[in-house]
């Protein structure tokens, strides 16, 4: 009989995983794949041992033959069966205490900080030089040795191990390897603003740091939108000021930080048509000035020799030898030069252009990325939002945040998705095992309550409800059904043997109060070392505490109000059932009567 009332609490743990299995892939979800798959293989294997070794070792056990009798009497009750007792006869008072225990899951809902991917303490931080044009290497290199003196000049003041670089022409970057967490005396934000603080200025860029979200390759960006690119930049620049009011911003950096001064020659079309040039002759000319032209190879008995056609003095040159360069007339006239100067067909501006055009949705886009602290990216959204609507946008531009907004959103539309496929899986169980519809519905408030206890605990324990904190209540949704199932069962079983439906729910609570205790306990302690810890995904991901303190938090709070509010919502859900068993029997009578009488013949019985 034990064996046989495990196999609907066992399985229904496994159904509870499954969406996550076979659902959308994307890379988070198919990192909870793995974690869904290792926990169906357990409980699986969980099963087998307890229908076949536990049952087994039991019957080897000496145990007395006494069978416990259903107490009659409420003076014989503990403390804890008079209570329910006494909520099962003051309907208004246990009213009340059901519904306050959900009061505390919609005030801490609105305290505690949500950011699916916060910025968490990471083992290396990564500087980005922001080189602003092309440079020799030799002076990119210089540049970077600088920075990289003073951070190995203060390599044990900011718990450094290594550092790595890299630079071409027009970047570079540092990549800073910090020592073991056991070893940490600084955090994260703490060597940033030391850094950022002391580190020595450079002429040809503004290193500072790039900071990631945890489970994503992006930073927290906004995208104007649009078609000319030169606008864009127009208008990045000053949202830019306006962002950076936001409470919690440290830093805004726009797409422009790596723009490069060009030189654009602006031809006049009439003057070309008096001299009788083309457009293209002239950029022929200019390109041949500012690069070169490649010419045929040349073939001697030593080999083949690369032939290229430049001018003098190229790599030196400037704007001014740009101006005075001398473009062939195609047909000069009697008398007059066979050469003109650049500048009296066109007209030189100094203008700053990005090194390459961006798009996003198949639209010219401008970037900005926002750096912040002490607040959430979902924070600075709000406020974000609330500035743009004051902003007005020229025709045919509009903005939007950036890929890792995107991510998240789909990301929680798709844990959404599965947590709701998963509590209908488990209802649907739930009612072909009981055979009923109202039941199922107790053991699922056991979820709304777990949910609530882990906003209560999130918000006593400053944690931000992260994606492995959704994580941690999707593994709680499964764990939690588990206490109300047993509960649930058991009422039902004193039920079928005859026993009163007041004495068979105080009952049963009284049998299961003890291993319902048992497994929370053994279960919260279980994962208390890894709510306290520092435990990464990867070494280097997301940390598994918000997972850890979801699970505890929410364990802990639905295991009061199971034992509390559980019996209480059935003996309300048994009271439904029955009302609308009593009503549909009533309404199938009153329709079998009509059906009756509407059959009778009445027009020949009144003839007759």
């Amino acid at each position: 009989m034990w064996v046989y009332q495990s196999l609907p609490e066992q399985s229904l743990r496994r159904l509870f995983f499954l969406p996550n299995i076979i659902g959308e892939k994307v890379d988070i979800t198919v990192f909870l794949s793995h974690v869904a798959s290792t926990i169906v293989i357990s409980l699986a294997a969980s099963l087998f041992i307890a229908m076949t070794i536990i049952p087994l070792a039991l019957s080897k056990m000496k145990s007395g033959n006494k069978v416990k009798k259903v107490e009659s009497s409420p003076e014989k009750l503990g403390r804890y069966p008079k209570f329910l007792m006494w909520l099962m006869n003051h309907r208004l008072a246990a009213s009340l205490l059901v519904i306050a225990f959900f009061l505390p899951g919609l005030y801490f809902a609105g305290q505690i900080k949500k950011d699916l991917f916060p910025q968490e303490e990471s083992s290396r931080l990564f500087i980005s030089y922001h080189i602003n044009g092309n440079y020799e290497l030799d002076k990119v290199e210089a540049a970077v040795t600088r920075i990289e003196k003073f951070l190995y000049a203060n390599m044990q003041q900011l718990d450094i191990e290594n550092v790595y670089s890299y630079y071409v022409r027009g970047d570079a970057g540092s990549t800073l390897l910090l020592v073991p967490d056991e070893k940490r005396t600084k955090t994260n934000k703490e060597i940033r603003e030391y850094i950022e603080k002391n580190m020595p200025k450079i002429a040809i860029g503004q290193p500072s740091f790039d900071r990631k979200r945890s489970g994503t390759n992006d930073a927290l960006t906004i995208g104007i939108n649009g078609e000319d690119t030169e606008t864009l930049m127009e208008i990045a620049n000053q949202v830019k000021p306006i962002i950076a009011n936001i409470k919690g911003v440290t830093k805004v950096t726009t797409g422009s930080k790596n723009a490069n001064q060009e030189v654009r020659v602006i031809l006049d079309s009439q003057k070309l048509n008096q001299l009788g040039l083309s457009p293209r002759t002239v950029a022929t000319n200019i390109s041949i000035a500012l690069r070169k032209q490649q010419l045929r190879t040349f073939r001697s008995q030593l080999g083949e020799t690369e032939i290229s056609l430049t001018f003098e003095g190229q790599d030196r040159a400037s704007i001014a030898d740009l101006m005075a360069l001398p473009i062939e007339l195609p047909n000069p006239t009697h008398g007059s030069s066979r050469n003109v100067r650049l500048e009296g067909m066109a007209k030189f501006e100094v203008r700053q252009s990005l090194p390459q055009i961006t798009r996003f949705d198949r639209k010219t886009s401008s970037r900005i990325t926002i750096d912040y602290t002490d607040t959430t990216a979902e924070e600075i959204r709000k406020a974000t939002d609330n500035l743009m609507e004051n902003i007005t946008l020229p025709s045919g531009y509009s903005w939007g945040y950036g890929r890792s907004t995107d991510r998240e959103q789909k990301v929680g539309r798709i844990m959404g998705t599965n947590m709701l496929l998963a509590v209908l899986m488990i209802f649907l169980v739930m009612a072909a095992l009981f055979e009923s519809l109202m039941l199922p519905l107790a053991v699922i408030t056991s979820i709304g309550y777990s949910i609530v206890g882990v906003f209560v605990y999130f918000a006593f324990t400053n944690t931000t409800l992260s994606l492995m904190a959704l994580i941690g209540i999707l593994v709680l949704m499964g764990v939690v059904v588990n206490n109300g199932i047993v509960l649930v069962d058991r009422i039902n079983h004193y039920r079928v043997a005859g026993v009163s439906k007041k004495k068979a729910i105080v009952q049963a609570a009284s049998d299961r109060v003890r291993p319902i205790l048992m497994t929370v306990l053994t279960t919260i302690l279980g994962l208390l070392p890894l709510s306290l810890g520092e435990t990464q995904l990867g070494g280097g991901g997301p940390p598994y505490f918000p997972m850890a303190r979801a699970v505890i938090g929410g364990l802990g709070y639905s295991t009061i109000t199971t034992l509390i509010c559980l019996p209480i919502i059935y003996l309300f859900l048994d009271y439904v059932r029955n009302f609308v068993s009593k009503l549909w029997w009533s309404i199938a009578r009153r329709g079998i009567r009509w059906h009756i009488f509407s059959g009778l013949n009445l027009s020949a019985y009144k003839r007759r």
